[in-house]
């Protein structure tokens, strides 16, 4: 295997994959890393896997799709600001749980998905509940083009985050819960009332455009 290169002084890292292979993925992610970046931003969609069959990618690409993820994160333990896009349209539905957890430094989540209904949340059964914790995340940002239709799927995900951080105690440190989307003020209405256990009004934003 080629030895890790890090491409230093860069802060902010885009790193973006269409229709690429799963194995050219793995190849670049542990390839090249950024030691100094802070700000990150990722893309994986319309991976290819090489598989005997369809039913044998089915069965693999929520995994893998996590390693490559988690692969990547595990190079930048300095990451303050974190992108995942993540649309794997062609391989119908993929859930996966995202690795950030190997982000002791994480402050900003920005997440897209092309179907909300694959953003998992994390599985802490193998952890004893004392020590299960995500990053002290202070700001949440969702990317979402309908999102009136997609809510009821990320709703339980968005209020497990919330309690989770409740159970940390950094829940007093956060920020700002923010959805991008096309604008439905009976969506903001309703979003606001099922948050409202964990967040008053004023720390939550809805916009248009980003």
């Amino acid at each position: 295997p080629n030895p890790s290169f890090a491409v230093v002084n860069v802060q902010k890292a885009l790193l973006s994959f269409y229709r690429c292979s799963a194995a050219a993925v793995a190849a670049i992610g542990s390839g090249i890393h950024f030691p100094k970046a802070t700000a990150l931003r990722l893309t994986l969609s319309d991976l290819s896997f090489n598989a005997a069959n369809i039913n044998r990618v089915q069965e693999s690409r929520s995994p893998t799709y996590e390693s490559l993820i988690r692969a990547f994160l595990l190079h930048h333990p300095s990451t303050k600001s974190l992108e995942i896009s993540f649309h794997p349209s062609k391989h119908g539905y993929t859930p996966i749980i995202l690795p950030i957890t190997v982000l002791p430094m994480l402050e900003v989540l920005t997440l897209s998905f092309g179907c909300w209904g694959e953003l998992s949340f994390w599985k802490d059964t193998s952890f004893p509940a004392t020590t299960f914790r995500i990053p002290p995340i202070r700001r949440l940002e969702l990317i979402a083009v309908d999102l009136e239709e997609d809510w009821t799927s990320v709703r339980r995900w968005v209020e497990r985050f919330f309690a989770q951080l409740t159970k940390q105690g950094d829940l007093d440190a956060f920020e700002m819960f923010t959805i991008f989307y096309v604008i439905n003020r009976s969506l903001e209405s309703i979003v606001a009332a099922e948050i409202c256990t964990y967040l008053p009004v004023e720390k939550t934003s809805f916009y248009e455009n980003r």
